[in-house]
């Protein structure tokens, strides 16, 4: 009895070369395929989250490029203070040494003439200044015309103050004659300061007018240059002081 070896056939059962259900055996023969249900709705998500980052952009990119060129104009207002500053010069009264008679006047410590009629200048820092009076006859007292003589009417110049703030003085002695009658005329000559009379070295000017019949008279100027009229002096001179009448 031969030994024959049973061979009992061996089968198994592999998948269907058409399975076209199966994802893999669809690549592997070039056919078409639809991914799974998972698979297409993430891609969903995704598209549709590119679009909205893509609609942010475009909505915020023009409102921050607007924003970083749009210019703030600013209104700046200067308010200037204006500033007036007063000064104000203290004469004190100096006394003369020795006293006066009782036919002058102490002024600045020199004694001055009155009698019937005296002019009195005096200015606000020390220098040269002139007085010039000019009488009703057309003749004029002045440094150069002291008198008293009948050049001036027998007006007499007492105090010529060439270094300091005067005072210069004209007068008609209350034993001479009555002075004239009629307009008188008082100027000033500024002959010589240092620093010159300008509007940053202004001066001050007063004359004083004093009569025997008590009607005093007393002015004021301030100069802010220097004015010089050759020692003339009427109304029409620009270094006027002060006009009046006597008695």
């Amino acid at each position: 009895m031969s030994n024959q070896i049973k061979v009992v056939p061996y089968s198994f059962t592999s998948p269907s070369k058409d399975d076209t259900n199966n994802d893999y055996d669809r690549r592997r023969r070039d056919i078409a395929w639809a991914p799974s249900t998972c698979c297409t709705c993430y891609s969903s998500f995704c598209g549709g989250l590119i679009l909205l980052i893509l609609l942010i952009m475009a909505i915020t990119i023009p409102l921050l490029i607007t924003i970083a060129t749009s210019t703030t104009s600013t209104t700046t207002i200067i308010t200037t203070t204006s500033t007036t500053s007063t000064s104000t010069v203290t004469t004190t009264d100096i006394t003369c040494s020795p006293a006066c008679s009782s036919q002058q006047t102490c002024v600045l410590g020199v004694c001055v003439g009155v009698g019937y009629l005296s002019c009195t200048l005096t200015w606000s820092r020390i220098g040269d200044g002139d007085i010039v009076v000019s009488t009703p006859n057309g003749n004029t007292i002045n440094y150069m015309n002291m008198g008293p003589s009948i050049y001036t009417d027998q007006g007499e110049l007492d105090a010529d103050c060439t270094n300091g703030t005067g005072p210069e003085n004209v007068f008609w002695s209350s034993g001479g004659p009555v002075p004239p009658t009629g307009t008188y005329y008082v100027c000033f000559e500024p002959y010589f300061f240092n620093p010159n009379i300008t509007s940053a070295d202004p001066i001050s000017v007063t004359i004083d007018i004093k009569r025997s019949n008590n009607t005093n008279l007393s002015a004021t100027q301030n100069y802010t240059s220097t004015i010089r009229n050759n020692y003339a002096c009427d109304a029409n001179s620009m270094t006027l002081l002060i006009s009046f009448t006597y008695p």
